[in-house]
């Protein structure tokens, strides 16, 4: 992946990305939603002519990059920890780890395009 100017690329072809968040909750499990919710998810997105996704604020299930894999939608992987407004630097060691597992474990699915620390601040 790499920006030229004004064009997002991979693999050195320009791609545009048209995607929606993605929030991995049920109504009923919350978080703890299964390997089967993540597929009917991921397609119904995928039937609307989407390829690409934003897991909103905290990383997804851990099926999701797997499947988008195999469906072919890329992911912007959003980091599992929101900031305040604060300039208090005695966390970052507690970011860093946490981000660094989260990094760790999605870096090998191709679907996973970029990460991004959040959006709160």
């Amino acid at each position: 992946m790499e920006v030229h100017g004004q064009s997002f690329t991979i693999n050195g072809k320009a791609v545009k990305l048209f995607g929606a968040c993605l929030h991995n909750a049920d109504p009923v499990v919350g978080r703890a939603i299964s390997a089967l919710l993540v597929e009917k998810d991921l397609d119904l997105m995928k039937g609307c002519n989407l390829n690409a996704i934003r897991t909103s604020h905290y990383p997804p299930n851990a099926h999701t990059p797997e499947y988008a894999d195999r469906v072919g939608l890329y992911i912007e992987d959003e980091g599992p920890a929101c900031w305040s407004e604060t300039d208090d630097l005695r966390d970052v060691p507690l970011y860093m780890e946490i981000y660094s597992a989260f990094v760790e474990r999605d870096r090998n699915h191709p679907s996973v395009v970029y990460w991004s620390m959040c959006n709160e601040r």
